[in-house]
Parts: structure tokens; C-alpha cells; sequence
């Protein structure tokens, strides 16, 4: 799809969701992931965390923090590693009542200075791709590392599950948006087994029962306000990532003017089977490496979440003297909601690019 086609398409699109929020249509819909309690951790998660957590000089806001550090991943000649922080309390112990007060990876500024280019990372597309990059299940190539965060008995301490962190040094769709090297940070709020079940296939890169399933509707309490878009931005392993039309990257190409010189970080929510799935920060490799200290708001939050927990409202790109962190902090504790029959959010439901072309026979979009 050209850069023009591209634009206008997704101009129309972004611009029709004015009328499309408040969807008057209900469907009932499900969260897979059990509601758990916010009401803090046992004796026995308070003394393993008391012997795991380590002062952190690092803190965002200047308040007296513990962090836990999950298992290092020795990637491109240095280390990267998930870490779960804790304020500390009176006595200098970790507090779990009220959920951590930030979760997030570092990476060293060896791994920074010294990434894998296009041809050396592990996920690589079809050979077809690098003579025809517009066949349909064409991606660009890039790394993908899994990261552990708390473990054991302490595993429901983190609000995410899993975390899984993306290098992609040619980039990946939009193009002249999105086409510039940079790390996706997926902050998953359901296990690793249900990630593996979005699985690749000839569907905009998945199967057909992950790509139904991917771009089913989410109830309109439980999707994010203002002018995000279901483009059908689809992936295995993933689910589908929702477009922010106020985000200024895509605001300068409505405009025809230079998307990649628009963002440095941008934040996506990601979805699957009717329900927010991940959270993601998405942040240039040269704005890291210009180590940077701000916070952001994460924009547009749902008021309800089908999947139970704390989620955060603030997250932030840390420079430390080694390396820099990302983490997602100030969070607030969500029963699960959009139980049963809800109005759908119609901003949710899927728009075909006109000009694209058809999707296989066996490739089904739900209806509303």
C-alpha cells in the first residue's frame, strides 16, 4: 500500500470513529483470565518477597522503593532483565498492599550499542518477502525475548504475567510511520500459554481461528476513549494492535508530512478474544540511547477491564548509569468488568482497507 492510499485510508477510517463511539449493539463477551484479590499478599509472599527485594537507587518519584529482579537474558554481548519494584515500608520491608509501584526491563548500553542488524535476528519472514514485501504474511524481521518477572509464590504479585520485548531494526508497519529501528515492549496481562495461542497462519499473518479471534469486539466500558481504531493490525504471538488517531505520528501523516520524525515514544493497546490483552510502549532505539528520564500518561485508559488487576497510569523511559529502564507505574486495582451483555465499542470492530488485497476464503471477520 502506498504512503498516499495508506494516509487517506486510515484518515477516513480515524475520522468515521466520531460517530462510532457509544456502540448501541451487545454481544456477550468473556475475560479467560480469573479475577484475583487486591487485597495484598500472604505472610508467607511478604517474607520471600522481604528476601528477594534489594534497595533501588533508581526511583521515579524520590520515595524509598525495593526492586526484585527476574532472571537476567544475556542478549547482543550485555544483559536484559524484567525487575518488579515495591515501596518500602517503615521498617525498610517491601509493601504489597496496593500493588507493586512499578514493573518494567532494563537494558544495558551494551545491548544498545551494539544490536543485531535485519540479517542476524531470530524471526525472519518468508524469502518471498524480500522481493515482494506486499505479500499477504509478510513481515519485517526482528528479535523476540521473554522475560521473567516474579516467580514461584510470587508470581501473582505482578500484575503481568509475562513480558515479552521486541527489537526491530528495520522497523515494521506503517510504513513511513512505524519503519524506523526501534524495541516493543509487551506488557502481557494473560499467561504465556494464551500469547503461543494466536497462532501464525495465512491471515494477515494469522490463522483463521486466531485471526476471528483477534478482531472480535470489545465492549465499549472496556476499550480505550477517543479516536482509537481495530486496522486489523494483526500479528502471531501477539493479537491485534489498536490505532491512536490522536497520536501525533499518525496526526503528521494525515497531514503528509514525516511520521517517523513525529514520535519517539508512542503507546499501544493490544487486544485478543474480545478483551485488552497487553499494554505497549513502543520506543525508538536512538531516543533510548540518548538516555532519557520523563514519564508520560498512558492515554485514553478504559474505565472497566475484563481481566482483573492493577493497571497502570503512568509509564516511563529511565536512564540509569548503566543502561535505561522502561516501566509502567502508578497503578490502581480493577475488578473485572464488561461481564455478560455489553454495548460494544463499534471503534473495536474491524475496517478492510479498500485498496488491499481480498483476505482468503478461510479468513472470517466477526460480524456486529
Amino acid at each position: 500500500m502506498t504512503r498516499s492510499v495508506m494516509t487517506t485510508f486510515l484518515l477516513s477510517a480515524l475520522l468515521a470513529l466520531c460517530c462510532l463511539n457509544g456502540g448501541a449493539n451487545a454481544r456477550a463477551l468473556r475475560a479467560d483470565v480469573a479475577a484475583t484479590s487486591g487485597d495484598g499478599c500472604s505472610d508467607a509472599q511478604k517474607a520471600e518477597l522481604a528476601a528477594a527485594a534489594v534497595p533501588d537507587e533508581y526511583s521515579t518519584d524520590g520515595s524509598d522503593e525495593l526492586v526484585v529482579w527476574g532472571t537476567a537474558l544475556n542478549y547482543s554481548g550485555g544483559q536484559v532483565k524484567a525487575y518488579t519494584k515495591f515501596a518500602a515500608g517503615s521498617d525498610g520491608s517491601p509493601e504489597c498492599e496496593g500493588g507493586p509501584s512499578a514493573v518494567g526491563v532494563e537494558v544495558d548500553d551494551t545491548v544498545l550499542s551494539s544490536l543485531p542488524g535485519p540479517a542476524d535476528v531470530s524471526v525472519q519472514p518468508p524469502p518471498v518477502c524480500m522481493t515482494d514485501p506486499s505479500t499477504p504474511g509478510c513481515f519485517t524481521p526482528f528479535d523476540q525475548l521473554w522475560l521473567n518477572w516474579l516467580e514461584g509464590d510470587l508470581a501473582s504479585l505482578n500484575p503481568f504475567p509475562v513480558m515479552e520485548l521486541n527489537w526491530e531494526p528495520l522497523g515494521h508497519a506503517l510504513q513511513n510511520v512505524y519503519s524506523v529501528p526501534h524495541f516493543d515492549f509487551h506488557f502481557y496481562l494473560v499467561p504465556e500459554a494464551a500469547v503461543m495461542n494466536v497462532t501464525a497462519g495465512p491471515c494477515l499473518g494469522l490463522s483463521p481461528e486466531a485471526f476471528y479471534a483477534a478482531n472480535q469486539p470489545i465492549p465499549e466500558a472496556c476499550f480505550p476513549g477517543g479516536k482509537w481504531a481495530n486496522m486489523m493490525a494483526v500479528a502471531p504471538y501477539m493479537g491485534n494492535h489498536y490505532l491512536n488517531g490522536d497520536a501525533p505520528e499518525i496526526k503528521a501523516a494525515f497531514a503528509g508530512e514525516n511520521g517517523v520524525a513525529a514520535w519517539n515514544v508512542t503507546f499501544i493497546y493490544g487486544g485478543y478474544d474480545g478483551q485488552l490483552t497487553y499494554m505497549e510502549p513502543m520506543i525508538k532505539r536512538s531516543f533510548l540511547m540518548s538516555k532519557p528520564d520523563e514519564c508520560w500518561s498512558i492515554p485514553d485508559s478504559p474505565s472497566e477491564w475484563a481481566i482483573a488487576g492493577y493497571k497502570p497510569a503512568t509509564y516511563c523511559v529511565l536512564s540509569t548509569d548503566t543502561g535505561v529502564r522502561v516501566e509502567l507505574r502508578d497503578f490502581t486495582w480493577y475488578d473485572a468488568g464488561c461481564m455478560g451483555d455489553q454495548p460494544i465499542a463499534n471503534a473495536s470492530l474491524p475496517m478492510a482497507d479498500p485498496s488491499a488485497p481480498p483476505l482468503p476464503p478461510e479468513c472470517e471477520l466477526p460480524m456486529a
